[in-house]
């Protein structure tokens, strides 16, 4: 009879335990929504970090100005872009959104002089840069899941691929 009751008492718990987890998960991903879809309708477009403590940007070029070492930039809507130098490592979420150029006449997009760049689910559509990515020496990029239609692509000087799907 005892054991009977230590048993019910262990599922009791572990049911209570398992249907607060999943609430905290639900909870969790609901605010992570709800501050992008926040962000979006004051007219971000850019997102540094997390949903839940990212810093958020008007615009892309905004917020590559402001990445530093290691940190990933989330690309919230489509935007237009102006020529950018970045030299620390990063990532650049695209979010499948499709970036344009302005100003970018004899220039590429994004010069590149970090150590380690991943570029991943962007689309850039623009005929007016000269390329959409410059890369220096020493820096190591990876493009995946990504189209470009610009004069020229890629430009790589003296440096590594590590991957371009």
């Amino acid at each position: 009879m005892m054991m009977k009751r230590s048993v019910k008492a262990i599922f009791g718990l572990s049911v209570f335990v398992l249907l607060l987890c999943t609430s905290v998960l639900l909870s969790l991903s609901a605010s992570a929504y709800a501050d992008d879809a926040a962000a979006l309708a004051g007219g971000m477009k850019a997102r540094i970090g997390e949903a839940a403590d990212g810093a958020y940007y008007d615009s892309l070029n905004a917020a590559l100005n402001a990445v530093k070492e290691g940190e990933t930039v989330t690309l919230l809507a489509d935007d237009t872009l102006s020529p950018v130098s970045i030299s620390v490592s990063f990532t650049l979420n695209g979010g499948d959104h499709t970036l344009s150029a302005t100003g970018a006449s004899g220039a590429y997009l994004f010069t590149l002089t970090g150590k380690t760049v991943t570029i991943d689910h962007l689309r850039v559509s623009d005929n007016t840069a000269d390329g959409v990515i410059l890369v220096a020496s020493n820096t190591s990029l990876t493009v995946s899941n990504c189209s470009f239609t610009a004069k020229n692509g890629i430009k790589v000087n003296e440096s590594c691929i590590a991957g371009v799907t």
